[in-house]
């Protein structure tokens, strides 16, 4: 059996809390909104762009498309954003309120919130097929073929 951990000789508790505090709430926090950051300029740039190609030329099908990948693109970080939110509620909470720890009084409400985040999550990648689906005709092209492709089964005759 393998074992992987750190062991610290003086103040494990100290190097505990500090590995906490960098691994449990500022890399997810940090990464939320770098996430949150990134979905709104590129929101705001991509409907920028459009709003540009579009005062220069008169096919309006080029600004159409760059809106739709843009709503998207926008629709699917949403979620995403939407269902991490739980995860990073729990996270900043067992953070600042020390009794949602292991050996805490409110441990089963950390469980508890800790099971609705990973649905969230789940939900959030199921959801993001159904966005691609209803919002990428390519994408709906593909699932369809793809369909076809497995209810043509070819003729075998089996001894």
């Amino acid at each position: 059996m393998t074992l992987l951990g750190a062991h610290a000789r003086v103040n494990p508790s100290d190097v505990n809390a500090v590995s906490f505090y960098v691994t449990d709430l500022m890399l997810p926090s940090v990464t939320f909104t770098t996430i949150i950051a990134c979905t709104t300029i590129t929101g705001i740039q991509l409907h920028q762009i459009g709003k540009t190609r579009k005062s220069m030329t008169s096919d309006k099908n080029i600004s159409n498309k760059e809106k739709k990948v843009a709503v998207m693109l926008v629709v699917v970080s949403a979620i995403f954003i939407a269902c991490l939110a739980p995860t990073i509620v729990k996270l900043t909470g067992v953070a600042f309120v020390t009794e949602l720890s292991v050996f805490g009084d409110y441990f089963d409400v950390a469980m508890v919130i800790n099971e609705i985040s990973c649905l969230s999550e789940t939900l959030s990648s199921s959801v993001n097929l159904l966005v691609y689906y209803k919002m990428s005709s390519k994408y709906r092209r593909t699932v369809k073929s793809i369909s076809n492709v497995k209810n043509k089964t070819p003729n075998v005759k089996y001894n």
